[in-house]
């Protein structure tokens, strides 16, 4: 699926009405671009290695050999900390954009204010299942 096809999801109605045909769709479309994860909170955001160090004092004594290993280990360590988390940041990203434009602006502006993918998804399967649930009760 192309990232121009990932969009195509159709939009979410105000009234919930199409919300368990979106809900599905949308969770496949996540699916298909390897961010199902991201969704189910199995992805966290990526520690900075370097503010680790700071909270954890080094116990290994310094020589010149030895420290010099550990330097480069710690620039490795700080270089894979940096793709995992611009990966990370990207299926963000991508995620709430794809949520912010397929749901109405109503919507968006309850959902907005939440920090992670996660926690928007969260947020729009509470207000639509609690419509849901509204539904049948009245049916």
């Amino acid at each position: 699926m192309s990232r121009e096809e990932f969009f195509k999801v159709p939009k979410l109605n105000a009234d919930g009405s199409n919300w368990v045909t979106f809900k599905d769709r949308f969770w496949w479309a996540i699916d298909t671009q390897g961010m199902l994860d991201q969704l189910e909170n199995v992805i966290e955001e990526p520690t900075d290695p370097t503010e680790l160090s700071k909270e954890t004092p080094e116990s290994a004594p310094a020589n010149s050999q030895g420290g010099n290993t550990q330097v480069q280990s710690s620039e490795l360590q700080y270089c894979n900390f940096l793709i995992r988390h611009s990966q990370w940041r990207t299926a963000e990203a991508m995620i709430k954009q794809c949520i912010a434009s397929m749901v109405p602006d109503s919507v968006f502006n309850q959902i907005k204010t939440k920090k992670t993918a996660k926690g928007i998804w969260d947020a729009l399967v509470s207000i639509f299942q609690e419509r849901l649930l509204m539904v049948a009760i009245d049916l």
